[in-house]
């Protein structure tokens, strides 16, 4: 891969929403110590992928997340963008295809929240912001991140209590 090592800046995101009030701090939720929490899987999916040859700022549907040059830059079934670190993405996805991947089946917690809340991505500083009824997703120990309410629904598994 022929990464050129500049960053592509895409500006600033103006923000138009209008808060009523800050969104609660997710950071420190642990869905294992949360009864409400429950176990999913993300169905697999075909989606399509990229590899970043540059580093530079992806605009996704909950904030903006830094990539870095390698790393994945993955289209969903909205055509909603996110990128991953590519250890990351090689333990987490199943290259199927030339640019086409599905996630494997891996076994996480997740809440519907019933405000407003944010998030680090775990691997930088950058923010996701979740709405009312989107889901809160642990991916692992301190590994955080939101899915919107439709998506989780289209794309998610809830595994069956036993």
């Amino acid at each position: 891969m022929n990464c050129m090592h500049k960053k592509k800046d895409l500006g600033t995101v103006a923000a138009s929403k209008t808060a009523v009030s800050e969104p609660r701090d997710c950071n420190k939720i642990n869905l294992g110590e949360d009864r409400q929490a429950i176990r999913v899987y993300k169905k697999p999916i075909v989606l399509s992928f990229k590899y970043a040859m540059e580093d530079q700022v992806i605009e996704t549907k909950e904030g903006i997340v830094h990539c870095k040059c390698g790393d994945a830059i993955l289209t969903g079934t909205e055509r909603e963008r996110w990128p991953l670190p590519l250890q990351r993405f090689e333990k987490t996805y199943d290259i199927i295809g030339d640019g086409q991947c599905a996630k494997k089946k891996i076994e996480v917690l997740a809440r519907q929240m019933e405000e407003p809340f944010t998030v680090n991505v775990s691997w930088s500083k950058d923010a996701l912001t979740g709405k009312k009824d989107d889901w809160l997703v642990q991916y692992g120990p301190g590994d955080l991140g939101v899915v919107s309410q439709q998506i989780f629904k289209d794309t998610y598994e809830i595994i069956p209590k036993k």
